[in-house]
């Protein structure tokens, strides 16, 4: 199996997974997000799908393939469809995409593969427009949207920027095919090229619609971890309500909330508390009273999404759409111990991710009662403590009483004994229960933090969790086996003084001057070199400084990632790019030097050609008159070849100049030349006034003498000639543009046009030597514009050309 054939399985593999993956997914859940998300990949794997059947069938319907292309060209407009969840799609941009749909189906279905040139433009440029406008919107949601919500958002963004490109990358194919038709390398380059954005587009996708259990997984527990690490980073003495912050501000960062409460279940009173509330306010009356979903998760204790305003009470719902909220995240927070109450998390936008973002919840809700039921354990026992030392004072008050009635009461005496020997029993079986109970909830913190470790260690980058003195506090597994040292004897080293930096003198001070900013509070990232497995790697190097609880530095955390083969490619592509330029100016050397050396002799021949003519022309005969005036001719022709070349090297190798430019002025000039050596030609020249540049004023001069002295040329044979030079703004960008009705030519052919001797009229109809457009393209893309023509034959031709 060659490159391509593996890229090209690989590509068809992964859309096709996608596909499945969210198709199963919808089939499971049935419901509208989940519908769209499927739309979307399934479309995607449409043709794939369609070709597969029918090689395995070995059978080519039309029909089929033609449903495979509907499906296709319509996934811009399903993910249009998607990005509404984050942002509102302006009604214009959805009816404009709607109706680019229906035309691009109308013309699959008229026409027959292979479609027409203009209808493939159109269908590529409608979905790379629609695509790139979900991708933005993608995007701007990404952006706003933190947690794990937002990674994916991001992955997705990607996703489709990558798609879109593939299709630009198609509008060059067609643009350009036939020099890539010409070049066996160049062609299996842009496939190659355009199987590995299909390929980095699909993974995109994956990883952000249908991830993988496990990297879900492992999101969580870098969110979850997170939590933790504020939780632990909290005073010893921290009560329920600080628990609750903490949990509330962790579940908006997660899901890219805009606004979280906590509703506290008082078992006393039986009723709801809203220890974390909101602006503006949430009465716990409405809680309780009118929002059936609400009271649904309280009675089934497991998460549940609510959509704003169908499923909550009227005072609910007022409540979250003046919060602009779409929908509510409904978690209970629950623990073996007690029920703690609810966190309800407002979303300002209508989770694609609903099961996911409830898992995660509910993952920190789980962990945040452990903490919760630590307080109240130790609450209870400081009670306990309490009561017990009020008994025992009782108990020692009828002690001395009865101690004066011993002599009469001695019966009544023993049975006291008895009681009290019996209530310390029981005090101190509920001490040993709840000591237990504290035993078992720090053991579970302990398994945590070594499921974190776990996930570290996991890891292929060098990861270190760095004091501000340098001394190590933690190092994952392959950073302890790249020092090729123990654990124990890695911790006794400095992070600044390891032999990891100080093999180089200039690393290691670049290294403490890193660190020292990061321990300021600013987060460090470049590339740097490493000794580690016993040799010197290229990596990027970051260094994140780790707040505490006061807001000053506390930790700063170390990570290095292996980019030695980075480094050698890139280094690899800077010596081929050296090679090239010194080819390419060893050839335009060898051009000049033969276009001078070609002079002489085409002078000579002239010379003595016209010689003959005049010394012995009455003892030519007329053919023989007429031979010599065509070798004359043809000699002159030949000079005028060799200057226009001179002239392509002298643009090539002159150094550029950027400078103020009148472009109005520098076409008046030209046409005023032009008019007065061909007074009898009848030519409506219109310049537009006051267009302006900047840029190398001979070499502009050159392009606009070649585009006019064309307009010129090939208008001769019309009565009246029309030529026009103006502008229009487009994309931000200046687009100039000459524009004739004159003899036009086939677009067929227009990408010979600026090739070097390249003409698409013969010398005898319209005379020149085919080096002047090569020219003006050469200096438009020294000025790094670009250049392009637009012609019918017969009626005249515009070019167009920008200056960067």
């Amino acid at each position: 199996m060659t490159l391509e054939e593996f890229l090209s399985f690989l590509t068809k593999f992964i859309y096709a997974l996608v596909a499945l993956i969210t198709l199963v997914d919808w089939l499971r859940h049935r419901d509208r997000t989940r519908l769209d998300i499927a739309l979307v990949f399934v479309s995607l794997a449409a043709t794939i799908i369609v070709q597969s059947f029918q090689g395995l069938i070995g059978v080519k319907w039309l029909w089929l393939e033609k449903l495979g292309s509907l499906a296709v060209i319509s996934q811009p407009y399903f993910l249009l469809r998607l990005a509404q969840y984050f942002r509102p799609v302006q009604k214009l941009s959805q009816s404009a995409a709607l109706l680019g749909l229906a035309f691009s189906w109308i013309a699959l279905l008229l026409y027959s593969q292979p479609l027409p040139l203009p209808i493939t433009l159109f269908l590529i440029v409608y979905f790379v427009i629609v695509e790139v406008y979900a991708t933005y919107i993608l995007v701007q949601g990404a952006l706003t949207i933190s947690g794990i919500t937002g990674k994916r958002l991001r992955l997705a963004s990607a996703g489709s920027g990558l798609l879109a490109s593939l299709f630009i990358v198609g509008i060059v194919l067609i643009v350009f095919g036939q020099a890539a038709a010409e070049s066996p390398a160049l062609q299996s380059g842009f496939a190659s090229l355009i199987q590995v954005i299909a390929i980095l587009s699909g993974l995109s996708y994956y990883f952000g619609f249908a991830p993988p259990r496990w990297l879900i997984r492992s999101w969580q527990l870098n969110e979850l971890h997170l939590f933790l690490q504020q939780i632990a980073r909290q005073p010893e003495g921290h009560n329920q309500a600080t628990i609750f912050q903490q949990l509330s501000a962790s579940a908006m960062r997660t899901v890219g909330g805009a606004e979280a409460v906590i509703a506290h279940w008082d078992p006393t009173a039986k009723h709801l508390n809203l220890t974390i509330s909101s602006e503006p306010s949430l009465q716990v009356e409405n809680l309780e009273t009118e929002s059936v979903i609400i009271g649904r998760v309280w009675r089934q204790q497991r998460g549940m999404v609510a959509s704003v305003p169908h499923e909550l009470g009227p005072a609910t719902a007022d409540w979250a759409e003046r919060i602009e909220a779409q929908t509510l995240l409904i978690v209970p927070v629950i623990s073996s111990l007690r029920s703690w109450g609810l966190l309800i998390v407002a979303l300002r936008y209508a989770p694609l991710f609903a099961t996911d973002d409830i898992d995660m919840l509910t993952l920190l809700a789980e962990q945040s009662t452990i903490p919760l039921d630590h307080t109240l354990l130790i609450t209870e026992l400081q009670s306990a403590n309490q009561s017990l030392e009020q008994h025992v004072a009782k108990r020692t008050s009828q002690l001395v009483t009865i101690n004066k009635q011993l002599e009469v009461e001695n019966t009544e005496r023993k049975i006291a004994e008895e009681k009290i020997l019996h209530i310390n029993e029981e005090l101190e079986q509920r001490v040993v229960e709840r000591t237990q109970r504290l035993e078992d909830a720090n053991q579970e913190l302990v398994n945590s933090r070594k499921e974190i470790q776990g996930i570290l260690d996991s890891m292929a980058t060098l990861n270190a969790k760095v004091a501000l003195d340098g001394t190590l506090l933690f190092a994952n597994k392959i950073a302890t086996q790249a020092a090729g040292v123990t654990f124990e004897e890695l911790m006794k080293t400095n992070f600044l003084e390891g032999k990891w930096w100080t093999f180089d003198p200039e690393v290691q001070t670049r290294v403490k001057n890193a660190f020292a900013e990061a321990v300021s509070g600013i987060k460090i990232s470049y590339d740097e070199k490493i000794f580690v497995f016993g040799q010197i790697l290229a990596i990027s190097f970051s260094l994140t400084p780790m707040l505490g609880s006061d807001d000053h530095v506390e930790y700063v955390l170390a990570e290095a990632r292996d980019i030695s083969k980075l480094k050698q490619i890139e280094e690899s592509l800077q010596a081929k790019t050296i090679q090239l330029e010194a080819a390419n100016r060893e050839l335009e050397s060898f051009s000049y030097s033969v276009s001078h050396d070609l002079r002489a002799p085409l002078r000579t021949i002239d010379g003595f050609s016209q010689a003959i003519l005049e010394d012995y022309s009455d003892k030519l005969p007329e053919e023989g008159r007429a031979h010599l005036d065509r070798v004359r001719k043809a000699t002159q022709n030949m000079a005028n070849l060799i200057d226009d070349l001179l002239n392509l090297s002298r643009v090539t190798r002159a150094p550029l100049r950027s400078e103020p430019i009148d472009l109005s002025k520098f076409a008046a000039e030209i046409y005023d030349d032009l008019q007065r050596n061909h007074p009898e030609r009848n030519v409506k020249f219109t310049i537009a006034e006051n267009l302006k540049a900047k840029g190398d004023p001979h070499l502009i001069q050159d392009v606009l003498e070649n585009f006019i002295n064309n307009a010129w040329k090939f208008t001769s044979k019309r009565d009246q000639a029309l030529i026009e030079f103006g502008s229009k703004r487009e994309n931000d960008e200046s687009i100039y543009f000459i524009r004739d009705n004159g003899a036009g030519f086939d677009m067929a052919y227009a990408n010979k046009l600026f090739g070097a001797f390249q003409r698409l009229h013969s010398t005898s109809e319209f005379p020149g030597t085919g080096i002047g457009l090569a020219t003006v393209q050469r200096i438009i893309n020294r000025h790094g514009g670009r250049v392009w023509a637009e012609s019918i034959i017969d009626q005249g031709t515009t070019f167009y050309f920008t200056l960067g």
